[in-house]
């Protein structure tokens, strides 16, 4: 209690030091300001810690606390000057990603593994997207009106497939369960991604096709996009191979300089129009599989997860207008009950058509429900494309949507994911192993 206590006063305090920093005419605010909220996220952080939830929605929250929408503790072009932070932060979500895709892990029962996911994708997209056009005349009044109602379907079906393998990572080591149950959850996890990743380059494309109006479809319209995509993964071989021969060589502060390299690469990326999580998630593959170095590599990545996210989380809920929630709880609610039931339906369904053991079909959908990491990252990049079409609001709505949701999920996710992964402890052997 005594530490609760603690937490929560040098919480409050930083509060009060970065309101004071707003009222004073001093130079270098912005970056003083920056200080106070890695401050203020690292507090945040660990008293929801002391509460067993997740420090990366304690970072969230603290977001919200010191934006501008809410108690006006800091201007809204403070934050937006902090724009390169996402992309830097995307790029390394990616590299977590990408270093999670093992083929050891992804072989055992890759066939089963992969008819599941595929069949959780159809099940789950186009399902809800029916669901949401259909009832569109009701929902008109639930979601943003306007040229943007059809875009922040597509954009929601494409987020109830998003779950980043990190927090599943987190779960099982936290949890210390590595049997056939967990490594299969975090197979579909993983081939999730990669699924993900491709399906969103799709749909983002035939999205700015429309925004830019181009009429009718044709292989050239996705010529630039094919070039974007093309490029991303030789940057990404290229940046695999400039880390595994630093890791190799020269050794000296490699987890500096993968953390600087990686804020490069986003910088040019954004510049030239890389993708900068495809960028991560092929250096990570590339490193996982085929770098004598992968668990160095992985050491450093978790190692530096916490200062990335304590930069990343707090900016990007930072510039969410808090006054759309309201509006956006109960579509938010809505597509959290379908994303339970859709992959209820989708394992019983893998459960007569590939025999999946009962055990994962009963308690399955409880390692797929928490939305951390990748979805963030989707939604930032996901807001830039309506940015770039005026249609700002339309990005921000769908951008409030993905942090609402990874909010609430992020609550009672890792720990459904956690009791599952224990109670399978009575039902498989203790045999997985990365």
């Amino acid at each position: 209690m005594l530490m609760i206590l603690t937490e929560i006063f040098f919480l409050g305090l930083s509060i009060l030091l970065y309101y004071l920093l707003g009222k004073l005419a001093i130079p270098f605010k912005p970056f003083l300001s920056l200080g106070f909220i890695i401050l203020i996220a690292i507090f945040n952080g660990r008293l929801f810690r002391r509460f067993n939830l997740p420090a990366i929605t304690g970072y969230m929250v603290a977001g919200l606390i010191i934006s501008p929408f809410t108690f006006g503790l800091s201007p809204v072009n403070y934050i937006k000057e902090f724009k390169l932070i996402d992309y830097f932060a995307i790029t390394f979500i990616g590299l977590q990603a990408g270093s999670e895709m093992a083929i050891r892990i992804l072989k055992k029962d890759f066939k089963k593994i992969l008819t599941v996911t595929i069949l959780i994708i159809c099940i789950s997209s186009i399902s809800t997207f029916l669901f949401l056009y259909a009832l569109n005349s009701v929902l008109k009044g639930i979601i943003i009106a306007g040229t943007g109602f059809i875009y922040v379907l597509i954009f929601l079906a494409v987020f109830e497939i998003a779950k980043s393998p990190v927090t599943t990572i987190a779960i099982i080591n936290e949890s210390g369960v590595r049997n056939k149950f967990t490594y299969t959850i975090l197979g579909i996890t993983i081939i999730k991604d990669v699924i993900l990743v491709l399906l969103f380059t799709i749909v983002t494309a035939m999205v700015e096709l429309s925004l830019a109006g181009t009429s009718g479809f044709s292989m050239i319209h996705f010529f630039p996009i094919l070039m974007e995509l093309i490029g991303s993964m030789v940057i990404g071989f290229i940046v695999a191979l400039i880390f595994t021969l630093y890791m190799k060589y020269i050794k000296i502060n490699a987890s500096v300089f993968i953390l600087i390299f990686a804020f490069i690469i986003s910088f040019i990326g954004n510049t030239i129009h890389i993708n900068p999580l495809i960028t991560g998630i092929i250096a990570g593959f590339f490193i996982e599989n085929f770098s004598e170095k992968n668990r160095d590599f992985t050491r450093i990545l978790h190692t530096s997860a916490p200062y990335v996210y304590i930069l990343f989380f707090p900016l990007a809920s930072a510039v969410l207008d808090i006054s759309v929630v309201p509006s956006v709880i109960i579509l938010v609610i809505i597509l959290l009950i379908l994303r339970k039931i859709f992959l209820i339906v989708s394992f019983r369904i893998a459960r007569k058509t590939v025999h999946i053991d009962t055990f994962t079909m009963k308690y399955g959908w409880m390692g797929l429900i928490n939305q951390s990491g990748i979805t963030l990252a989707l939604a930032i990049l996901i807001e830039n494309i309506f940015i770039k079409y005026n249609m700002a609001e339309t990005g921000n709505y769908i951008k409030t949507i993905a942090i609402a949701s990874i909010i609430i999920t992020d609550f009672y996710g890792p720990p459904m994911f956690k009791y599952a992964a224990q109670k399978s402890k009575k039902f498989f052997d203790n045999t997985f192993s990365k």
